[in-house]
C-alpha cells in the first residue's frame, strides 16, 4: 500500500500540469497546480497512516486509540482553520497545507499510540 501511495504521489507531482489542464481552464492553472502538488503529499501520508496506523490499531483492538488520533487530527485542523480565518489568510494553498498538516498529526498520533500500547513489538 505504501508503494502505491508513493507511486501515486510521484505521478501527480510530475503530471500535475497535464492533469489540471485537462480538468480545468487556464485561468486557474497556476494556483490549482500548486494546490494539486501540495495535496499529492497527502497521498503518501494517507498510505502511511492507513498501513502503519489505522490497520494496526484496529487489528489489535485499540479502537479508542484510533479514535483519539482522528479527534486530534480534527481539532488541529479546526484550530488551524480558525487561526487562518482570524488573520484573513484563507486561500486554496493554505487549506491544502492545513489538510496535509492534519494528516501528519493523525499519523504521529497513531505512531505514538502504537508505541504506547507496545504494539510495535507484536508486529
Amino acid at each position: 500500500m505504501l508503494i502505491y501511495g508513493f507511486l501515486a504521489m510521484i505521478f501527480v507531482l510530475f503530471f500535475a500540469n497535464t492533469i489540471i489542464s485537462y480538468l480545468s481552464n487556464e485561468i486557474f492553472l497556476e494556483s490549482t497546480v500548486t494546490c494539486f502538488k501540495i495535496m499529492s503529499i497527502s497521498l503518501l501520508l494517507l498510505a502511511l497512516t492507513s498501513s502503519k496506523g489505522t490497520l494496526t490499531l484496529v487489528a489489535y483492538s485499540c479502537d479508542k486509540s484510533f479514535t483519539k488520533g482522528i479527534i486530534y487530527s480534527f481539532l488541529f485542523y479546526f484550530m488551524l482553520i480558525l487561526i487562518l480565518y482570524y488573520f484573513n489568510y484563507i486561500n486554496l494553498i493554505t487549506l491544502a497545507f492545513a489538510i496535509v498538516f492534519s494528516i501528519v498529526v493523525e499519523l504521529l498520533s497513531h505512531v505514538y499510540q502504537i508505541n504506547k500500547n507496545n504494539i510495535s513489538r507484536k508486529i
